[in-house]
């Protein structure tokens, strides 16, 4: 069960504001961290407020908050630099595209380490789509081809709003599964028709 703020939790959190943010700030040195960790720091007060016994103890309690906030995000930041530890760095996987001067005229795209036409690659997506799930198929239409936002994909495909991410995320690694599989089978690969 998701907890959810009540209106009244949200009363006095907004003047507390610039105090979160200069206790923050003293232990991070990146403005949009100390934004976000702002922010997160409200989120989670208004929304855990019912478990505060003693209203005028609210500061430091908010201050425990924020650093508890900060504390997660370093555990965040290091989980993702272990992922990308070892010799590739992200300018070596983000530019792994061939000079101008040495690019076709019909455009490529970059996938499973190889070079793969825009028509290949478009004719596999369709693919992939039409062997993915009812459920997944309707969430990525939904959001990605009808423009629709995170409620509307919601009210479309009738499931809870707080759902739509993880039905995103879930879709795009399941499709992208399926190209990987569809890729890897080497630069002569076909589209695999459904039989």
């Amino acid at each position: 069960m998701t907890r959810t703020a009540k209106p009244e939790s949200w009363h006095g959190l907004d003047e507390l504001c610039p105090v979160i943010e200069r206790f923050l700030t003293r232990r991070c040195r990146d403005p949009h961290q100390v934004a976000d960790a702002v922010q997160e720091t409200v989120m989670r007060a208004a929304r855990y407020r019912g478990g505060l016994t003693e209203p005028s103890a609210l500061r430091p309690w908010l201050l425990r908050i924020a650093q508890n906030v900060l504390a997660d995000q370093a555990r965040r930041d290091r989980r993702r630099q272990r992922r990308w530890s070892g010799d590739e760095t992200l300018a070596d996987v983000v530019s792994q595209e061939p000079p101008v001067e040495e690019q076709v005229d019909e455009p490529e795209y970059w996938f499973a380490g190889r070079p793969v036409a825009r028509k290949r690659a478009l004719a596999a997506l369709e693919w992939a789509l039409s062997q993915s799930t009812p459920a997944d198929r309707s969430v990525l239409e939904a959001y990605y081809k009808g423009g629709l936002s995170s409620r509307r994909t919601a009210d479309r495909c009738r499931i809870a709003p707080a759902l739509v991410k993880v039905r995103l995320f879930r879709a795009r690694a399941r499709l992208r599964q399926m190209l990987v599989a569809q890729f890897a089978a080497g630069p002569d690969f076909a589209v695999r028709r459904a039989s």
